[in-house]
């Protein structure tokens, strides 16, 4: 396994679903268009979207390869919260931004084809990472989501809280 992974296929198909839905909105512009959304709200959002998702995406990458290429499994920075950080910056932020500012709703539904797509194809890299590091890395999937950090996020909303 490169230090890619599956992502090179991961981003492939996912730019071909994003790209047939673009065709969808460009063949039906009425119907497909996000009008309803204010103009100055969705490339706003979609704005912060791609640089959050960029910005996560760079900081990830660079943990992961000073991990790669020490060898070791790459378990802390954005790795701490998911084990699959870039992806899910893909999936979450970037992609949804870029549907905003291609104006198209059926765009929106990329994420949840990157979702499907990335169970499947991640199923490669983590077969790949229990070999290479065993009983470390089954502890480390044990108590890391794949994609969202949802519950992390949650519990530190409450311990701000309270």
């Amino acid at each position: 396994m490169t230090i890619f992974g599956v992502g090179p296929l991961f981003l492939a198909c996912s730019l071909t679903y994003l790209g047939g839905a673009y065709w969808l909105t460009l063949r039906w512009p009425g119907a497909a268009s996000l009008a309803f959304i204010p103009l100055s709200l969705r490339v706003g959002s979609a704005v912060a979207l791609i640089t959050c998702g960029v910005c996560l995406i760079a900081f990830a990458a660079w943990t992961m390869h000073k991990a790669f290429r020490a060898g070791r499994l790459c378990t802390t920075g954005a790795f701490a919260w998911c084990r699959h950080p870039i992806y899910g910056a893909w999936t979450c932020l970037v992609f949804p931004g870029l549907a905003l500012l291609m104006n198209s709703w059926p765009a929106l539904t990329t994420p949840i084809f990157m979702y499907l797509c990335l169970r499947l194809l991640v199923r490669r890299e983590e077969d790949w990472l229990n070999r290479k590091f065993g009983e470390e890395y089954r502890e480390y999937r044990q108590r890391v989501p794949a994609v969202l950090p949802l519950g992390r996020i949650i519990s530190l909303f409450r311990r701000r809280i309270h």
